[in-house]
C-alpha cells in the first residue's frame, strides 16, 4: 500500500508540475504578444509623424513655389 501511495503522490506532483510549466509557457507567450503589439504601436506612431511630416514639407514646398511665383509676376 506504501509503495502504491508513494506513486499516487509522485503522479500528482509531476501533473501539478506540468501544470505550472505550462501556464509559465502561456504567461510567457502572452507578454511576447504584447510586446509585439507595442512594438508595432510604435512603428505605426512613427510611420504616422513621418507622413505628418512629409505632408508638412510638401505644404511648404508649395507655398514657397507660390510665393517665388508671385515674386516673378511682379518682377515681370
Amino acid at each position: 500500500m506504501e509503495v502504491d501511495e508513494k506513486v499516487e503522490v509522485k503522479g500528482d506532483e509531476k501533473e501539478v508540475e506540468e501544470e505550472e510549466e505550462e501556464e509559465e509557457k502561456e504567461e510567457e507567450e502572452e507578454e511576447e504578444e504584447e510586446e509585439e503589439e507595442e512594438e508595432e504601436l510604435e512603428v505605426d506612431e512613427k510611420m504616422e509623424v513621418k507622413g505628418e511630416e512629409k505632408e508638412e514639407e510638401e505644404e511648404e514646398e508649395e507655398e514657397e513655389e507660390e510665393e517665388e511665383e508671385e515674386a516673378e509676376g511682379w518682377a515681370i
